[in-house]
């Protein structure tokens, strides 16, 4: 998922809001199933720092742009640079909610294993912080 944010950053950046050509930008940013696909050949680390190396020229492209700009998209039609960041963010926590379901479901007790035991989470106004 973070390979996929990450193509996400340049798809809606690089691609979009900068105009760059597929040639151009730092890593895949095709809108296809390959923004999924981790080489054999990378690591955890590699990922992470390509999400980030892909988020830090997001930034700097965005910088260039007033909230209030717009841009027409094929899909989505005339969108600015406000509802590009607001669409990255309910894309990132969609992600993390897949992310979660995941967890819980690897975690989750076999018959013959012991239960996983997590720290519970925090309520607000809890006294007792774990």
């Amino acid at each position: 998922m973070i390979k996929h944010a990450a193509a996400a950053e340049r798809i809606w950046f690089q691609r979009f809001w900068a105009g760059l050509d597929e040639s151009e930008c730092d890593g895949y940013s095709r809108r296809d199933e390959g923004t999924f696909a981790v080489a054999d050949d990378e690591s955890l680390t590699d990922v992470i720092a390509e999400f980030e190396r892909a988020s830090q020229r997001s930034r700097e492209i965005a910088s260039r742009f007033d909230l209030d700009d717009t841009k027409d998209n094929p899909r989505e039609g005339k969108v600015s640079m406000r509802w590009t960041l607001l669409a990255m963010i309910e894309e990132f926590a969609r992600h993390a909610g897949h992310g979660d379901i995941l967890r819980e479901q690897i975690d989750k007790p076999t018959p013959t294993a012991e239960p996983v035991k997590r720290r519970p989470y925090r309520t607000q106004g809890d006294p007792n912080p774990a």
